[in-house]
């Protein structure tokens, strides 16, 4: 059996380990992760130590100081606390296990300010957490449960949080002033003297707190000895159980045990980018080196990349993220990661900006733009398996001649659609993408705020959930005709992101006023378009609380119908009409390559829909392809009129135009397979105010066969005519022809 030699087994209390961590005589390694707890886990400690439960081992590395170190997140009384490379660092430990325990023990016993992330900024708060002299002998309650729904600070606990009511109730201790000034000043201060009843009761509960601060720690010390890979594999294995690290954090781990100094350097990008108000971590910037390096972006893939190959993708990666941050910055109008869903959004276009040298051509970044979009409305990397639904996208960019075309179908089939109905914002609220997809609508208007009337924009003073206020305000909304709504629906329609408007600064007067009131005044000073740059109904008879519904309808339609427009500008150009070609080849007529149809859907004759039309121009299709090829013009009558497609148009469902005509093409035309309509191309042609359909037929190199009443069939053209060949004549032009 292999044993790990040079590991030495001991005990500490917990106020010296807490010394020696805010001296910098424990130090941690870069391969730790940063400090995560919240303030009621480290409450939750403290209760433990203080009943004596059990609460860990530490883990130490006696080190000579050859390795990469990061500051602690609790701020020491002197410059010892950040160590760099200026300072001696002697022999000191690293702490391999126990970070979150002791960082938690310095900001409760010492009162150190903690270095945490809050709401995308770096802060440095205190833990405050009070103690309870007059709990009870025996805790049979939860220590994790509520006060009362009035407030009150109940018995049960033994700690708690800082609030105002126990800060004001003299039973409740600070921990942090107990073990700075002793039990005996602390119930001075407190107002219990030594004729209280309970003075000597709270003064043994007080030595006894003020005794947990030698609670003694197993810690388990390695030997200098031990390698930096082992050290590594130990601290990986501790922490893949559980969830104590999340796969990211083990990841780094990995990369900083083959390559010293790693840490610091993916930290100089997020920090690069967090100036730019995306706010990324390591493990996301890791995750972007590993696809960038490899074309898949699993973490597991880690550990079997070359370091030689990380320090060369390096540069890439960040230069990749800072192209995406850029694109997204100033051509999609998303300011900041807090408009995202999910960060993994900005993967894909910082590996297609690596495969592209850093420069998009103007289709490039049109078709970026519009994946981007629908990617964040539809929640492309929100839900499910993300992991693989973003190695399925980096494929298509390490594969595809057009990685965009194919990663914007893939959302098409994801979500079954990318344009946005009326019914997808009913009910949503701010978490709803749509919510940032409205953001987007208003600063592609150049929305201005109602407030200062400057343009609308996200500053670095504010954050974009809090850059909202309510159009109607709740008790109009509660006091609906007829007796007035539900508390329930009145909630849910005031939370409703229909009744929100953007704004950069404050709610410009919106509180407790009806629309009626305040809007006319914002239209007089601005005009209508700082209305319409939000999608905000102009009309003044649905500004009144007894419209409020009506309102929100005509809203959702304005917002649906901007979202959609936006995706629309976002298409493929289409190539420009040739009505001058189309017309000369209408005037020569019909011939062995041409052919006319009067419609696709309507029938002149009948004077309504007729599905054999469907039938006809699949057939006409079919015979070009297995003949010599040519030109279908589709809203042309066989005497060469020029009918239009208007008739058809009607006939469609919500999308009465050329692109609701197209797309009805297109799902019949599958009826002949990929392979045959592959040979097949449509454009619109303009030819005195209406719209034909030119269909371009290639010759095909297999037979297209046609699904008929008697079995499958092969249309050949003959003259200008198009028929069907007997099984006889079918099975002798096939070989002659195709083989």
């Amino acid at each position: 059996m292999i044993k790990l030699s040079g590991i030495q087994n001991t005990t500490l209390p917990a106020n010296k380990l807490v010394r020696m961590f805010l001296d910098g005589e424990i130090l941690l390694p870069e391969i730790q992760r940063k400090y995560v707890w919240t303030p009621e886990k480290a409450r939750a400690l403290l209760d433990s130590v203080y009943k004596e439960y059990p609460s860990g081992s530490i883990l130490l590395w006696r080190t000579n100081g050859q390795v990469n170190m990061h500051p602690t997140a609790a701020a020491a009384a002197s410059a010892a606390t950040a160590p760099d490379a200026a300072r001696p660092m002697g022999e000191p430990y690293l702490l391999l296990d126990g970070q979150q325990r002791l960082t938690s023990l310095a900001a409760v016993l010492e009162g150190m300010p903690i270095r945490t992330s809050i709401r995308n900024k770096i802060r440095r708060s205190r833990i405050s957490i009070y103690f309870n002299m007059d709990h009870p002998e025996s805790v049979t309650r939860s220590d994790t449960e509520d006060d009362g729904a009035d407030g009150a600070v109940t018995n049960h606990r033994i700690f708690r949080l800082e609030t105002k009511a126990v800060a004001a109730d003299p039973r409740w201790i600070s921990v942090t002033k107990l073990f700075k000034e002793g039990p005996v000043p602390t119930l001075n201060e407190a107002g219990i003297d030594p004729g209280d009843p309970n003075y000597q009761r709270y003064l043994t509960r007080l030595v006894d707190l003020q005794r947990a601060a030698s609670y003694q720690y197993p810690v388990q010390i390695l030997d200098k000895s031990v390698p930096y890979e082992e050290v590594t594999d130990i601290f990986v294995r501790l922490n893949s159980q559980g969830t104590k690290l999340r796969k990211a954090d083990l990841a780094l781990a990995q990369v900083t045990s083959r390559w010293r100094g790693a840490m610091d350097l993916f930290t100089d990008a997020v920090d690069q980018f967090r100036r730019k108000r995306f706010f990324l971590d390591e493990g996301l910037f890791i995750r972007c080196l590993i696809s960038v390096s490899t074309g898949q972006s699993k973490f597991e893939n880690i550990g079997r990349i070359p370091v030689s190959t990380l320090q060369e993708n390096l540069d890439k990666a960040r230069r990749g993220l800072d192209f995406a941050i850029n694109l997204l910055k100033n051509d999609a109008r998303i300011e900041t990661t807090d408009i995202l869903p999910s960060p993994f959004l900005l993967v894909p276009i910082a590996c297609l900006a690596v495969k592209d040298s850093y420069s998009f051509t103007t289709e490039t970044k049109r078709k970026a733009l519009r994946w981007a979009y629908a990617a964040l409305m539809w929640g492309r990397y929100s839900r499910g398996s993300t992991e693989t639904m973003l190695d399925e996208d980096l494929a298509s960019i390490r594969d595809s001649k057009d990685p965009l075309g194919e990663m914007i179908q893939r959302i098409t089939r994801q979500s079954g659609r990318l344009e946005v109905t009326e019914a997808d914002l009913e009910g949503r609220r701010r978490q709803s993408p749509l919510f940032s997809m409205m953001y987007v609508l208003a600063r592609r208007a150049a929305a201005k705020d109602w407030d200062s009337g400057l343009t609308l924009t996200i500053d670095s003073d504010r954050d974009f959930d809090l850059m909202h206020g309510q159009i109607f305000p709740r008790s109009s909304i509660a006091s609906a005709p007829g007796g007035g709504r539900a508390p329930q629906e009145a909630r849910r329609l005031f939370a409703d992101i229909c009744n929100t408007v953007f704004l950069s600064r404050d709610k410009a007067g919106l509180a407790d006023k009806e629309p009626d009131a305040y809007l006319p005044r914002i239209v007089e000073r601005m005009g209508e378009d700082a209305l319409a740059a939000q999608c905000i109904p102009t009309d003044r008879s649905l500004w009144r609380a007894d419209m409020y519904e009506e309102f929100l309808a005509a809203r959702r339609r304005a917002v649906a119908d901007g979202i959609n427009s936006l995706l629309a500008s976002l298409e493929p150009p289409r190539p420009p009409p040739r009505p001058t070609d189309c017309e000369a080849v209408i005037r020569r007529g019909e011939t062995a390559t041409v052919e006319f149809k009067s419609s696709m859907l309507y029938d002149y004759e009948r004077r309504g829909p007729n599905p054999a039309l469907r039938e006809a121009l699949l057939k006409e299709i079919a015979a070009f392809i297995n003949t010599c090829g040519g030109l279908v013009y589709v809203g042309v009558s066989d005497e060469g009129e020029v009918l239009g497609l208007g008739k058809d148009y009607g006939l469609l469902g919500k999308h009465q135009n050329w692109d609701g005509w197209s797309q009805e093409f297109v799902n019949r035309l599958r009826v002949l397979g990929m392979p045959a309509a592959s040979l097949v191309s449509h454009e619109p042609v303009e030819i005195g105010g209406k719209t034909i359909a030119r269909i371009a037929v290639k010759k095909g190199r297999k037979e297209a066969w046609l699904k008929t009443a008697a079995g499958f069939r092969l249309a050949v053209r003959q003259g200008t005519c198009s028929t069907f060949l007997d099984p006889k004549d079918t099975s002798e032009y096939a070989k002659e022809r195709f083989q």
